[in-house]
């Protein structure tokens, strides 16, 4: 067809062996199958018990890499739980340093010296200079408060004819 050797090329560039060549394990099969026997071995009637203990290595073989894959297993969860544990006692460690560190300080914060729930200052050097400074504060906005009522309002109420308070002003507090 492509030419007469089993070497000839095919109108693809590809070299071409003839089918008889190409198909030679339809004609003699391969000797290491199952599928295939001589004749002294197709009637052989301990056949099964070869067959039986090639099952059986294959088995075993099967086995030893399935227990092989379990302990790797076990210990890669071993080694997770480990480190697990190890974290959560670091993490326990951290905690509980901070609340040592928070019962030596009295306060996480240090520099919030006033407690917005309960609206007291603390009995420290910093809470006291933020009493200081909020009652000036305060004092500064009484002294805003009472220098409009006296400049915009008269001196009696309009409705009733009376005459009128202008508000008080809180005392000077001394900051030192």
């Amino acid at each position: 067809m492509y030419g007469k050797d089993s070497r000839s090329v095919s109108p693809f560039g590809s070299r071409v062996s003839p089918t008889w060549l190409s198909n030679k394990h339809l004609i003699r099969p391969e000797s290491k199958t199952n599928m295939f026997l001589s004749d002294n071995e197709r009637f052989d009637k301990e056949f099964w018990k070869v067959d039986k203990v090639q099952r059986e290595q294959e088995r075993q073989r099967k086995d030893r890499a399935m227990s092989i894959r379990r302990e790797n297993h076990y210990e890669r969860e071993r080694a997770r739980q480990d480190q697990e544990l190890a974290r959560d006692y670091k993490d326990q460690l951290k905690v509980k340093n901070k609340f040592i560190n928070l019962m030596e300080k009295g306060k996480r914060n240090v520099k919030a010296a006033y407690n917005p729930v309960t609206l007291e200052y603390d009995n420290t050097a910093l809470g006291s200079q933020l009493k200081k400074l909020d009652d000036y504060k305060n004092y500064r906005a009484g002294l805003r408060h009472y220098n409009l009522d006296v400049r915009i309002n008269s001196g009696y109420n309009i409705l009733t004819g009376h005459p009128r308070m202008p508000p008080r002003v809180p005392p000077k507090p001394l900051i030192s």
